[in-house]
């Protein structure tokens, strides 16, 4: 497994993904400049550094404080003689806190390096917040509800598309003067449900798994492929 390590200073900007969806007109604007910034990029008129693709999603500023291990980001940085600067750090999902259900199991999230990969099961090292176990390697179960799901982007035609029967959507509830609270905005991914087989060492994968008893089992396991 690969390591990179990212160098910070003060200058750093953090942000987290949030739940909240922003007005179509801030999306709009946002899309503006990162179309701009982008066409200039190819051009060879703008060598400012990379900026994140404009998102539905509001961001939320936050400090290196509030990182934790098992956040799963996307960082912009450049190289610098030996070492790699980052510029930003933006938080594209938590690690979870602990959630106890009634029977008093845990559910827990991690990013992880698949090992190895059985009929029934997975191995991968433990991630930093899975502390409640001793083993340095986590053997986790796979059951026949488990959710495996492989994320791949789709083309820039089709997410159009999803956006603008978003805003068609969006608009009718308006009108209607019903919520748009729940209204799921676009992804850039394709969701599709595969099996075990489409696991292979060496994978960089998203687990949801649950302790019972001291037994591991995995609820959910997302893996993207470029």
């Amino acid at each position: 497994m690969e390591i990179f390590v990212f160098y910070l200073d003060d200058e750093n900007v953090f942000k987290k993904v949030t739940n909240k969806i922003k007005d179509e007109e801030s999306f709009r604007e946002e899309e503006k400049i990162y179309n701009q910034w982008r066409k200039n990029k190819e051009e060879g008129s703008d060598i400012s550094t990379y900026k994140f693709a404009p998102s539905w999603y509001e961001f939320e500023d936050i400090s290196l404080k509030d990182l934790s291990s098992g956040d799963i980001v996307e960082v912009i940085y450049y190289r610098n003689k030996d070492k790699n600067k980052a510029v930003k750090v933006l938080v594209e999902s938590r690690k979870d806190e602990p959630i106890f259900n009634e029977d008093q199991n845990k559910s827990f999230r991690a990013r992880v390096n698949v090992g190895v990969v059985k009929d029934n099961s997975i191995i991968f090292d433990r991630p930093d917040n899975f502390d409640f176990i001793e083993d340095d390697k986590i053997e986790a179960t796979i059951t026949e509800s488990t959710e495996i799901i492989q994320k791949s982007i789709k083309s820039e035609e089709q997410f159009r598309q999803e956006e603008t029967e978003y805003q068609e959507k969006k608009e009718n509830l308006k009108n209607l003067g019903k919520d748009i609270s729940s209204l799921e905005a676009p992804s850039w991914f394709l969701e599709e449900k595969v099996s075990l087989f489409n696991l292979k060492e060496g994978d960089f994968v998203d687990v949801l798994i649950s302790v019972i008893d001291n037994d591991v089992f995995v609820k959910k396991i997302e893996k993207i492929i470029k």
